[in-house]
């Protein structure tokens, strides 16, 4: 039991990480798309 939350909690974060990782992306490429046009 205390194993499947330690799982759940560490997959949660690995999708939050994921999303912050995705959105600094997208971010970085709307910026190099406004200099670059």
């Amino acid at each position: 039991m205390g194993k499947l939350v330690s799982i759940k909690s560490y997959l949660m974060e690995f999708v939050i990480v994921g999303v912050i990782i995705a959105s600094i992306i997208v971010m970085i490429r709307f910026i190099i798309k406004k200099v670059f046009n």
